[in-house]
């Protein structure tokens, strides 16, 4: 009988790597996590395993675990400062997850319930001062088709409590202006409604009116080009809150 030689996508892995993949695959499937998520859990259970040496899930123990965190607790960043506790218990979360499906798998290794996540310390708010918040539309003052754009943009984050990313991601023909509203898909793919102020829908009406050219641009651009047009909506969000701060 001919022996089954490894994938290469396998080969070279150890047995914990190729169920680190399957756990990511798990995450994207059956748990319909983004792939950004699925890559952070790559990335934090890669950390974990070259840091302590594993290789099987029988080498997971509630003294590895231990060791790891106190590696992180104690790990420098560029900064000088070290690791948030945040982020510290972002990889004890991870982990846990990951013993959780390996506990699904039948797989012997340690009991997710072992590994405590610990209190995370209450988020710190910081909020935009009312002349701060003038600044940073001022910004945008102008009446060219590109002036315009930009402000509806600025209106339209503060209005919406949409997130700079899936401001990015939307498209102008989901948007109902006479209803003033429209849903969103936000993390962990849920569904929201956010609604509009009279200043955003006034000033996405009148950038409407220059659609025809812009879409004209972008559908002339070849697909390279295409994805840094979809970026720049961001990028000019944050080069208008940088001129805002800095007065000019």
């Amino acid at each position: 009988m001919k022996k089954e030689t490894p994938s290469k996508e396998n080969r070279g892995k150890t047995q914990i790597q190729e169920l680190a993949r399957q756990f990511g695959e798990h995450l994207e499937i059956e748990m319909n996590r983004s792939q950004r998520t699925v890559d952070g859990y790559a990335r934090v259970l890669e950390a974990f395993f070259q840091e302590m040496g594993l290789q099987k899930p029988s080498d997971i123990s509630l003294e590895t675990v231990r060791r790891y965190r106190l590696h992180l607790n104690r790990r420098a960043t560029p900064q000088g400062g070290t690791l948030k506790k945040n982020t510290q218990s972002y990889h004890a979360i991870v982990i846990r997850s990951f013993l959780k499906f390996l506990a699904k798998q039948d797989i012997e290794t340690l009991a997710a319930e072992k590994v405590e996540v610990g209190k995370i310390p209450d988020r710190e708010v910081d909020f935009l001062e009312f002349d701060e918040v003038e600044r940073l539309i001022e910004a945008t003052s102008g009446t060219t088709a590109k002036a315009l754009r930009d402000r509806a943009i600025i209106e339209l984050l503060f209005s919406s409590g949409l997130r700079v990313s899936e401001l990015t991601s939307l498209d102008r023909y989901h948007v109902n202006l006479e209803k003033g509203e429209f849903s969103v898909r936000g993390k962990g793919q849920k569904l929201r409604i956010v609604f509009l102020s009279d200043a955003a829908k006034r000033l996405s009406e009148n950038t409407s009116t220059s659609a025809a050219t812009w879409n004209r641009r972008f559908s002339s651009a070849t697909p390279k080009k295409a994805s840094k047009t979809r970026r720049r909506p961001r990028e000019k969000a944050h080069a208008l809150h940088r001129a805002a701060y800095s007065g000019s």
